[in-house]
């Protein structure tokens, strides 16, 4: 947990404030939070552990990548996506609430917290779980930090998703 704030208090980013007055704001629920109902970190604070997995995950494949070819995007952008992709799961499990999470994204965030996403950001955590139903062979609708968000999403839920995997 600790690890996590240290991410959030390192982010080169001008909603850096407000991304950690909503973590303070909220880190209560986030203790409880499940990660998953029962797929990955599913335990009581799966939901913090996986979105720390995830920072480490992103860390350690952004340099890696970055070796090989630039990318249009910075590692604080996919902290960010990474951080606010699985919102809702904070009141699903632990108060059972169910949030619109693309109206959360809009209002409450813009509203209570002064947090406004990128298209970029937006692109990123519309597909962040995939194209699925939105996939075309005839044009690109997942874009590159998307892309990168998705598969260390996947890499933390999927491959690392137990609880001796975040120890």
């Amino acid at each position: 947990m600790q690890k996590l704030i240290k991410y959030l208090e390192s982010l080169e980013d001008e909603r850096k404030e407000f991304i950690l007055k909503f973590h303070k704001d909220h880190l209560p629920l986030m203790l409880e939070a499940k990660g998953s109902m029962c797929n990955h970190q599913a335990w009581k604070g799966g939901y913090l552990d996986h979105i720390q997995e995830c920072f480490n995950i992103a860390e350690s494949i952004y340099g890696a990548l970055c070796k090989i070819h630039s990318l249009p995007f910075k590692l604080s952008e996919c902290f960010v996506v990474l951080y606010f992709h699985d919102i809702e799961k904070i009141w699903k499990y632990t108060i059972n609430e169910i949030i619109d999470k693309k109206l959360y994204y809009k209002t409450i965030l813009q509203e209570n917290y002064s947090i406004i996403f990128s298209e970029q950001e937006q692109n990123a955590l519309k597909y962040i779980h995939g194209e699925n139903e939105y996939y075309s062979s005839k044009k690109r609708v997942m874009n590159e930090l998307a892309a990168f968000c998705h598969s260390v999403d996947t890499i933390s839920s999927r491959i690392w998703h137990g609880e001796g995997a975040q120890r």
